[in-house]
């Protein structure tokens, strides 16, 4: 049998080294599991490993691997899916018109052909959220992963339904349909080429430089043998994102791990890894110790470490904070004809900067600056990275946007001479968190609701432990929500996506701004391991970091890369913005609207 994931991984990691690419797709066909036609095209939001699990004597039990496809061809690919342009770049036009979905697939070593089959039945209940399924996306995209640089996503035109309704009457024989499945799939892949800037400036795409000098991992390595590479692993594996932890079991030489560490090309990485080292050497005894800190790896540590902390050295942090950064993301109708549905896709841009002691700043942008809601982050690429003295950034988003995950949008930053380094928000030393904007535009907002919100945030930072009477929680929309089930509750708890039904949406929103409730969590998307992810937000929900907004979004930041699918709102009675379509008065306070 040829072992399609592991060839496709091989495959790709020996093209990357070779060509050095910026962006990678994988284009073909797959079968449809669920939602889609013949001729249909899936960009995939992240690509499943059915294969992967332990087999005992009564079962096999599914250890779900998954691979993400890169966040900005994710979202170029939901703005592409949302106009009919990439149709044009077909020779003729199909009739229906095929849609295009930005989901899941599963991949694995079978050729999945029937319902009936035990493969299938797998799928339907391990990865219910797959809605195609192919052979070699998993082992591509676990290639890709090993190379940060690259952004990749596997693009399938659907040529077959797994169901077995492939009316050769309706779509015609086997042949033609895999022709018309890798043409629609091939159209929708240029079209986001056309439009994905992998690296943009003034001057166009540039090849990414890697940020950390050869000297810097030169030092590093000459600190180690090769018998403590076991241990090395080990410490690795407890400081990396759970993604890319899979990937150390292919590292058998300590060469291959300077590799692998120089292509994440990550300072904060390796001194987190040293210290890791450092810290776990000194837990045990010389004698017991499978590594021992040399002199030289303590040196190399000390000269590269970052500065320490007030807290590591004893002196207590000041309780006035550092300023904050308001960001004000309002809907504004389209000009033109818009897809029914897309009215809120442009939104009207308000930034302010506020400092101790400092007038607030709010030129950054022109007035009535307005963007599309993908294009948010090339904007405030303009603002956050001098935002530095900021403690926290607060971003106003309307219910149309809660579905965003304002977290990974992409912030540009210069660092070095002329290479321009991107990061996800997440990733910025900048807590974030979100508020509601529909809160403020509430035409019934008055002295007495703010009152109200203040006493209910009194009340939750006086807590000495989360109770129960104080915290709703739902793994589903219902009408129980409408009916008081939030009265009074402090913490609300969305365990699932949010409702793709616009109007469900609104009903849900409406509640928790009616309701006043302080904070909510929900997730973008189904979380691989939901038990973890619910066991991980509980550690987060502690008495100490609710009493600021500030506090939560910290605790929130150090596990980001833990918690991808969490959404957040904090919302605060004292941070307004002083925006012109808001009624405010001299002090930036919201006031009753005029009659």
């Amino acid at each position: 049998m040829k072992h399609h994931s592991q060839t496709g991984r091989a495959e790709t990691s020996y093209a990357i080294d070779h060509f050095q690419p910026q962006v990678v797709l994988f284009v073909g066909i797959a079968g449809g599991i669920k939602d889609v036609d013949i001729g249909h095209v899936v960009a995939a939001t992240k690509v499943c490993g059915y294969e992967s699990g332990k087999v005992d004597a009564q079962e096999f039990k599914t250890r779900r691997n998954e691979a993400q496809s890169s966040y900005a061809l994710v979202s170029r690919a939901r703005a592409e899916a949302r106009k009919p342009d990439w149709l044009e770049r077909l020779t003729e036009q199909p009739e229906p018109v095929p849609e295009v979905w930005v989901q899941p697939i599963a991949a694995g070593e079978k050729v999945v052909a029937s319902t009936q089959s035990s493969t299938f039945k797998l799928l339907e209940t391990d990865f219910s959220d797959a809605i195609a399924v192919e052979m070699e996306g998993y082992g591509f995209s676990r290639a890709v992963y090993a190379s940060p640089k690259v952004s990749s996503i596997v693009i399938r035109g659907i040529s077959d339904l797994i169901d077995g309704k492939n009316d050769a009457a309706k779509y015609g024989p086997e042949p033609d349909r895999h022709r018309q499945a890798s043409a629609h799939a091939s159209a929708f892949a240029f079209q986001i080429l056309a439009k994905f800037d992998p690296n943009p400036s003034i001057l166009g795409a540039k090849k990414i430089a890697p940020q950390i000098e050869t000297r810097f991992w030169d030092g590093l390595f000459a600190c180690f043998q090769e018998p403590e590479l076991a241990f090395l692993k080990v410490a690795l594996e407890d400081v990396l994102i759970a993604d890319k932890r899979d990937l150390l079991g292919l590292i058998a030489t300590l060469e291959a791990l300077r590799t692998f560490l120089v292509r994440q090309d990550d300072q904060d990485l390796a001194l987190a890894w040293v210290k890791r080292l450092i810290d776990k050497a000194n837990q045990v005894s010389e004698e017991e110790a499978d590594f021992i800190v040399t002199s030289a790896l303590q040196t190399w540590y000390e000269v590269h470490k970052p500065p320490e902390t007030a807290s590591e050295l004893g002196v207590e942090p000041s309780s006035s904070p550092r300023g904050y950064l308001l960001v004000t993301l309002e809907p504004v109708a389209a000009s033109g004809v818009v897809e029914d549905g897309k009215e809120a896709d442009n939104v009207r841009l308000m930034v302010e900067l506020h400092l101790p002691g400092e007038t607030p700043r709010t030129d950054y942008f022109e007035p009535d600056t307005q963007c599309s809601i993908d294009e948010v982050g090339k904007f405030l690429s303009k603002v956050v990275p001098r935002a530095g003295k900021v403690k926290i950034v607060e971003i106003f988003l309307s219910w149309q946007h809660w579905g965003e995950p304002v977290h990974n949008w992409q912030i540009q930053s210069r660092s070095r001479g002329p290479v321009t380094n991107f990061k996800r928000l997440w990733e910025l030393s900048r807590n974030t968190v979100v508020r509601s904007l529909d809160r403020l535009q509430d035409p019934e907002w008055s002295e007495e609701w703010i009152e109200d919100l203040k006493a209910r945030l009194q009340q939750l930072q006086s807590l000495k432990e989360i109770c129960t009477s104080h915290v709703f929680c739902t793994q589903s929309f219902s009408d129980d929500l409408m009916n008081g089930a939030l009265c009074q509750k402090l913490i609300f708890k969305f365990w699932t996506a949010l409702p793709e039904d616009k109007l469900d949406l609104a009903k849900l929103l409406f509640e928790v701004i009616e309701q006043k409730v302080p904070v909510w969590v929900w997730a973008y998307q189904q979380p691989p391991d939901a038990i973890e992810f619910f066991t991980r937000v509980d550690r987060l929900l502690t008495p100490d970091n609710l009493k600021d907004s500030a506090l939560l979004a910290q605790a929130i930041l150090n596990q980001r890369q833990d918690l991808r699918e969490l959404g957040l709102l904090f919302d605060c009675h004292t941070r307004i913005p002083r925006l012109p379509t808001l009624a405010v008065d001299a002090s930036g306070r919201l006031r009753q609207p005029a009659a």
